[in-house]
C-alpha cells in the first residue's frame, strides 16, 4: 500500500463505512440517509453533527506517519485513533437521533458511542 494522502484517506473512509454497516446491523438504519466524513485541522479532537463527522488530521495519517511526528508516544495514541472514527460515527445514533434531556444526561451519548466503538473494534479485530 502506498503512503499517499488519498490511500490513507481511503482507509479512514473504509473504517467509517464499516462502522456504519456494523451499527446499522445492531441499531437500525442510519438516521439521516447519508453521513459526510471530513478532516479538520486539530490533531486530537473529533466531533459529530447530524449527517456530518469531523475527524482530526491524525485520523488520516498511518502509524508510520504518526510515529515520525510523535515518536514513541504515537504507540499510545494509536488506541485513540482506532476508536475515534467509530465513536464519532456512532453519535449519528447516540446523541443525534437519540438525544438527551439536558447536559446532565449527555454522558449517556458518550457512553453509548464508546460502547459502539468497542463493539466495532471487537468485530473488526476478530475479522482481521
Amino acid at each position: 500500500m502506498a503512503l499517499t494522502p488519498s490511500s490513507v484517506a481511503q482507509n479512514t473512509l473504509v473504517d467509517a463505512q464499516n462502522s456504519i454497516r456494523v451499527f446499522e446491523h445492531w441499531f437500525g438504519k442510519v438516521p439521516y440517509g447519508r453521513i459526510a466524513i471530513t478532516q479538520q485541522p486539530q490533531f486530537n479532537f473529533g466531533q459529530s453533527w447530524p449527517s456530518l463527522v469531523y475527524l482530526p488530521v491524525s485520523a488520516f495519517l498511518d502509524s508510520t506517519q504518526r510515529w515520525l511526528l510523535m515518536g514513541t508516544s504515537a504507540f499510545n495514541f494509536a488506541n485513540f485513533v482506532d476508536e475515534l472514527t467509530p465513536h464519532e460515527v456512532a453519535h449519528q445514533w447516540w446523541g443525534h437521533a437519540v438525544g438527551w434531556a439536558s447536559y446532565h444526561d449527555q454522558w449517556l451519548s458518550e457512553g453509548f458511542a464508546d460502547y459502539s466503538a468497542a463493539l466495532f473494534l471487537s468485530i473488526h479485530r476478530a475479522a482481521g
